[in-house]
């Protein structure tokens, strides 16, 4: 029994796997960086296989939402939670928002796939707003739990990935330090 006990942990385990994987780049240039501007672009999310537009012409977003608008809030919200939960690990004591005083980088989280079950893909982009250049691309992934709704399972799989983001970005920071140092 034990040993049966063992393994569906193991197994559920290797099914809720989720991590952000650097792509290109690197996100070590946010080393003395007071705050960065987070940006969402839902323009190719693909919904349960459809379009944003059709999901959005199929009216309600579920039962806790009517419309997307306050969903995508909801969304961006739980995001930055997620992020802000690590705030003090983060070196250099970056601050990330949505708007306000013009920032040096932008991070752009652009969904890529959500489904009614709460999986998620998600791409990330770092601009250097003075260039204009690429400074970093990375991906993550995960699903956001078992019960509930769209919106419900959506919001805890986007909570989740800021903290993975955070740690993500905590690794990448570490790293610039230690090559600084050398």
């Amino acid at each position: 029994m034990r040993r049966f006990v063992m393994i569906c942990m193991a197994l559920m385990a290797a099914v809720s796997v989720r991590a952000v994987d650097l792509k290109t780049g690197s996100f070590g240039v946010l080393l003395g960086q007071s705050q960065v501007e987070v940006v969402f672009d839902f323009s190719s999310v693909v919904i349960d296989g459809m379009t944003l537009d059709d999901f959005k012409s199929g009216g309600r977003v579920d039962e806790d939402y009517e419309n997307w608008d306050d969903f995508e809030v909801f969304i961006k919200r739980r995001f930055i939670a997620g992020l802000n939960r690590y705030h003090a690990k983060i070196p250099g004591d970056i601050v990330f928002r949505f708007s306000g005083s013009p920032c040096r980088y932008t991070l752009k989280v652009i969904p890529a796939m959500m489904n009614i079950d709460g999986v998620y893909s998600v791409n990330f982009c770092l601009t250097d707003n003075d260039t204009g250049e690429t400074a970093g691309t990375a991906y993550g992934s995960g699903d956001g739990g078992v019960f509930g709704c769209f919106s419900n399972l959506q919001g805890d799989g986007f909570e989740e990935l800021g903290n993975d983001f955070a740690k993500f970005l905590i690794k990448q920071l570490r790293r610039a330090v230690q090559g600084k140092a050398m």
